[in-house]
């Protein structure tokens, strides 16, 4: 991860602050559940909760790393959690190298924008599609490093706007079909998807 970031870095580069630091969390005593679990009785709650029916070890899935983090606070566990989080990044939006489609192949050479394709017929439903990078698939979280890397191309004077389309589909449809009720009630704030016909 760390050579990841110092290569890739940029000033607006999500994932370089995070990526820069050669910290190193050492496992203290490797497989004693005892260190976090001091009792046999709270030891043996433990290990049914996240022990593995097939090899009958403690999983190390997010279940049990978010218990030992939270309940014990332990750093190992902390680690692994955002370590898997920022290859999940960096795998699904930032770096998709299997089709070229992830963040960085993406930035357009001449202007440095990312230009993604919306795609009105591939879905079943009608509904608009997002692809080459999927814009539509940004994880909302506010703290998301992924949502860092959006930044005005006007600089500190500039702004980013993140547009939510209300009822896009059946807008585009009243229109295209010229339909004088459904572009009253799309004035009329009326939500199509709860709406009720008599």
């Amino acid at each position: 991860m760390t050579m990841i970031g110092r290569t890739c870095a940029s000033v607006y580069d999500a994932f370089a602050v995070q990526c820069s630091h050669d910290d190193v969390v050492e496992v203290m005593i490797r497989g004693r559940l005892s260190t976090y679990v001091p009792s046999q009785l709270d030891a043996e709650q433990v290990m049914r909760k996240f022990r593995s029916s097939t090899t009958r070890q403690l999983q190390v899935g997010e279940d049990s790393l978010n218990y030992f983090k939270k309940t014990h606070g332990d750093k190992t566990a902390e680690t692994i959690l955002e370590l898997r989080t920022m290859e999940k990044l960096i795998g699904t939006y930032y770096e998709n190298t299997d089709d070229g489609t992830g963040m960085v192949f993406s930035v357009h050479s001449v202007d440095s924008c990312i230009h993604h394709e919306l795609i009105h017929n591939k879905t079943n439903t009608g509904r608009l599609a997002s692809a080459n990078p999927n814009c539509q698939n940004i994880p909302k979280e506010d703290k998301s490093p992924l949502r860092e890397m959006f930044v005005s191309r006007y600089g500190e004077k500039g702004m980013c706007i993140e547009a939510d389309y209300s009822q896009l589909e059946v807008v585009a449809l009243a229109v295209l079909a010229d339909d004088f009720q459904m572009l009253e009630d799309l004035r009329s704030n009326v939500d199509f998807h709860c709406k009720r016909w008599p």
